[in-house]
């Protein structure tokens, strides 16, 4: 059987989509982070607390274009290319991350954030890691997971022939979903990231609200540590 590309085609009505994630996100830091704009006691935190959006809009893009291709090669009635399609994941996320957080461990003196855990995007299974390292790296975590698991559906989806639609609504019920009360930030990465404002109060404030916007609103006011 012949190998398919998986190369994702390339839709330019989506870039507009893309930026206006992207604008978002830039707000999101820019106001609601580094400005305290996301804080609940923030004047601001009504406009700016959920623009933060613009990353489900990112996986749901990388969602459609990515599985995409593995739709019209079963279409087709070829066989997926996994192995250049692993070796442009790996490019398309871990270079850039890996420099990324070199320099910030030369820049701000982190200590501990170039461990293996860290280095392979593992930091989100735990809570006491989850705001570790370069504290944004969650994002990267979800979809390097989405990357591993995307071949594995395509290949259930190809041997059984299931419907997918149903298929993939019988997932939802199947995922497992944190509490609404518990925090996903643990008090040592509360204690993590008040040593940092200590050292680099500037790049500090990332992984303060990052905190405080990710654990619940009946805990956020555990999370955000006072100035």
């Amino acid at each position: 059987m012949a190998k398919k590309d998986l190369t994702p085609e390339r839709f330019g009505g989506l870039d507009a989509v893309r930026r206006t994630a992207a604008l978002s996100l830039v707000l999101f830091h820019a106001i609601g982070i580094y400005a305290r704009g996301s804080a609940p006691d923030a004047w601001t935190h009504d406009w700016v607390a959920r623009l933060d959006v613009g990353v489900p809009i990112f996986f749901l893009l990388s969602g459609f274009l990515l599985y995409r291709p593995f739709v019209r090669a079963r279409a087709a009635g070829a066989e997926p290319s996994l192995r250049a399609y692993a070796w442009r994941r790996f490019l398309r996320i871990f270079p850039g991350y890996w420099v990324a957080l070199i320099v910030a461990v030369l820049a701000l003196g982190l200590s501990g954030a170039l461990a293996p855990r860290y280095l392979l995007l593992l930091q989100a299974y735990s809570k006491d890691t989850v705001a570790g390292g370069l504290p944004q790296a969650w994002t990267l975590c979800v979809e390097v997971a989405f990357y591993a698991f995307l071949p594995l559906w395509a290949a259930f989806v190809r041997r059984t022939a299931a419907p997918e639609l149903p298929a993939l609504a019988a997932l939802f019920p199947a995922t497992p979903r944190r509490g609404g009360s518990q925090p996903l930030c643990s008090s040592s990465s509360r204690r993590r990231a008040r040593a940092w404002h200590t050292r680099a109060p500037r790049a500090s404030r990332t992984a303060r609200s990052w905190c405080a916007t990710t654990c619940t609103r009946r805990s956020r006011s555990a999370c955000w540590p006072r100035p």
